[in-house]
């Protein structure tokens, strides 16, 4: 049978030289992401000092309104963008006010819709009969 010797002691100094370097290496990383952060929030200002440096032109005077879109492009531009991405999809339609002005359902959706209710359904009624099924079984009179 082999004898176990004790461990040999460590260096006094080699712990202390470890969490040095850890320390050293934390106040790196945080003043690196201090740095990083301090680049991107003053990098948002454009790069001009002052504020009035770049304002937008506003717009010309309009002479003459826009003519109102029409329903029939309102319906050919959303049917247009719902073939482009090859989704069924409902789309509703609003100005800027936030008021309705229609909806354009898509109809293969409807019955997926539909098939998930009465599954719904069904695994409820299943999830309610189980345990009842079970505690009446464990709480049945034997004969």
């Amino acid at each position: 049978m082999k004898s176990h010797s004790p461990r040999k002691p460590l260096a006094f100094g080699r712990p202390r030289g470890q969490r040095r370097q850890l320390l050293f290496f934390g106040v790196a990383l945080a003043l690196g992401v201090a740095t990083l952060l301090a680049f991107l929030v003053t990098g948002c200002g454009g790069g001009s000092s002052s504020g009035a440096a770049l304002a937008p032109d506003p717009p010309p005077a309009a002479t003459q309104p826009a003519p109102p879109i029409q329903a029939s492009e309102v319906r050919n531009i959303v049917t247009a963008a719902v073939n482009s991405v090859n989704v069924d999809m409902v789309v509703a339609v609003v100005d800027r006010a936030g008021i309705v002005l229609g909806v354009f359902p898509a109809l293969a959706p409807i019955a997926f819709i539909i098939l998930h209710v009465f599954v719904s359904v069904v695994q409820t009624y299943v999830f309610a009969i189980l345990p009842a099924v079970y505690i009446g079984l464990a709480t049945a009179d034997e004969h």
